[in-house]
């Protein structure tokens, strides 16, 4: 199988002109053309992964006491919790970008705050039981909503531009793999440190050992403004 590949912004202009983003036919047909604007997670699962670069687990689960819009440095805490484990057990802070925040993004987790929802995301539906036990990431990835974006939205949107070899190596992980590429790319050159701390990759040679863990009080002020050049997203503000 193709080693998977991140998405090109002119691919993820493409694919956030799906239904999913501009308006849809119902709330059962969202992947024609319509004026149904979704407010979920169909609209946020991806355009939060374009912006944070987590993997489909770390979002998948992420709970609502997890998510830090108030503090000094907004943030999202990647962390083991009963709905998935991490990598390697290990804890970190991932930057709330202010273009996340331009989209609408405090007010979407305001009306989830105020349905009482444990998780960010209620209506993805989470792999069988609380078990995190398990390979988190693949069952994740295997849900409902993923295996939409994978095999709808992507073949709907680039289909007409990718060879069938290609349509193997682009999916929603892509999201991970341009957002580093931004972070690292000419117009930011983010630190390496920074770039791993934030993605949650270990740390290069002797750095892995005296550089330690680095801060969101350092992470956030070195990235919050960083956004993807050319990218459009309708915002989602209700």
């Amino acid at each position: 199988m193709p080693e998977k590949r991140r998405f090109k912004v002119d691919e993820m202009n493409l694919i956030f002109k799906h239904p999913w983003f501009t308006g849809c036919a119902s709330p059962s047909q969202t992947h024609k053309p319509g004026n149904y604007r979704l407010t979920g997670s169909e609209y946020w699962v991806p355009v939060v992964a374009a912006y944070t670069g987590c993997r489909a687990s770390e979002l998948g689960g992420l709970m609502m006491d997890e998510v830090l819009l108030d503090s000094a440095h907004p943030h999202f805490v990647i962390r083991d919790n009963k709905w998935r484990r991490t990598k390697k057990g290990e804890a970190r802070d991932v930057p709330i970008l202010d273009a996340l925040m331009e989209l609408g993004f405090a007010d979407y987790v305001e009306r989830v705050r105020k349905c009482g929802a444990e998780r960010l995301f209620p209506d993805w539906e989470a792999p069988g039981g609380k078990d995190s036990d398990r390979n988190d990431d693949k069952q994740w990835s295997n849900g409902k909503i993923i295996r939409a974006f994978n095999r709808t939205v992507i073949r709907q949107m680039l289909g007409h531009q990718l060879t069938v070899g290609a349509r193997l190596e682009v999916t929603f992980h892509g999201f991970r793999g341009a957002f580093k590429a931004m972070l690292g790319g000419s117009e930011y050159k983010v630190h390496p440190n920074i770039i791993h701390e934030v993605v949650g990759h270990e740390k290069e040679g002797m750095d892995a050992i005296y550089v330690g863990k680095i801060g969101i009080e350092d992470t956030y002020p070195a990235i919050r403004a960083c956004r993807h050049r050319g990218l459009i997203i309708p915002p989602n503000r209700h």
